[in-house]
């Protein structure tokens, strides 16, 4: 099945949307913001009443399979802003932390499996800069006023390379369809932003917008995750493990999420996207699935814990 969408496409969206999103960091008022998505003009015009200027990034890169990575060390006025309008956490409990040796070495593992099992020009389209910070509440998150840079919070000094596996892929699903949705009138025949949907990863309700980014992203998980537990490089019994976990929980999810985006919402571009996460469901479905569906996860939370689901578990 290939995953929507084409790299094609993605690229002409990237292009497009990058050029109004460079307004932002150039300080210039672009000639036809009326004629974009409200919650694109909400942004800009919240944007610019909090921020003027933007200084240098102070930056470390390292270079994985022909792709250059920021590791952003020190904060500015974009990352100052981007990380006082996240609401999954207050400001003052959020902090840049350099990664840890481990953390940086597992990071750069997770490039191989994207390689071999996702679009890795996917991932040199809407990847550019990685900034590893501290706090509660939060686990990562990507912004629209910034396409290319991914927040990530480990947990511990040794995450795991399936960590970042899931959460790059996260994040840059969430930038890839940013893109593609740029011109939201083109997709939805409903107001997307009103909040009357139920999502997987938040208690309030939300926009269809957002449980559209939600479902999406883990139709994105469950395949790559699928594509690693078939191969027959999994070998390694703790890796193999790990990867069970994430597919249970992330495929339970999705299947989840099916009954609140299914309806007469779509024009017919949106269409192939809501088809898109109906085929994966239907493909690689939790309840389908026999040997994941005797697995207990009914105790995990938000954040995948792979200890509690070894130890929730009989695994062979």
């Amino acid at each position: 099945m290939n995953i929507f969408p084409p790299i094609t496409e993605l690229r002409k969206s990237k292009k497009e949307f990058c050029s109004t999103i460079e307004c932002f960091i150039n300080d210039i008022s672009p000639n036809n913001l009326n004629t974009k998505p409200l919650w694109f003009r909400t942004s800009y015009l919240h944007y610019r009443s909090r921020v003027t200027s933007i200084d240098r990034l102070i930056e470390s890169t390292f270079t994985v399979h022909s792709k250059d990575i920021s590791i952003i060390l020190k904060s500015n006025k974009l990352i100052d802003y981007l990380i006082g309008d996240t609401l999954a956490a207050p400001y003052n409990k959020i902090r840049i932390v350099a990664p840890s040796v481990g953390n940086l070495k597992n990071l750069k593992k997770s490039f191989f499996y994207f390689k071999k099992y996702s679009r890795f020009t996917e991932l040199k389209l809407c990847l550019d800069a990685i900034t590893f910070i501290s706090g509660k509440n939060i686990i990562a998150f990507t912004c629209i006023e910034a396409p290319g840079l991914i927040f990530l919070k480990p947990r511990k000094d040794n995450e795991s390379i399936m960590f970042y596996c899931e959460h790059l892929l996260h994040e840059i699903s969430h930038i890839s369809l940013n893109y593609i949705l740029f011109d939201i009138d083109e997709y939805f025949k409903i107001d997307p932003f009103k909040e009357v949907f139920n999502s997987p990863f938040r208690m309030e309700k939300r926009g269809l917008y957002h449980v559209i980014h939600a479902s999406y992203v883990l139709s994105r998980i469950v395949l790559f995750f699928t594509r690693m537990y078939n191969s027959k490089l999994m070998n390694d019994k703790n890796l193999r493990h790990e990867i069970l976990g994430r597919l249970a929980l992330s495929s339970f999810r999705l299947e989840e999420t099916i009954p609140e985006i299914t309806g007469n919402f779509y024009t017919q571009k949106g269409k192939s996207i809501y088809n898109f996460i109906l085929n994966t469901s239907k493909t690689h479905s939790y309840r389908k699935n026999i040997f994941v569906n005797k697995y207990n996860i009914a105790n995990q939370s938000i954040e995948y814990n792979h200890e509690l689901f070894t130890n929730s578990n009989k695994l062979t």
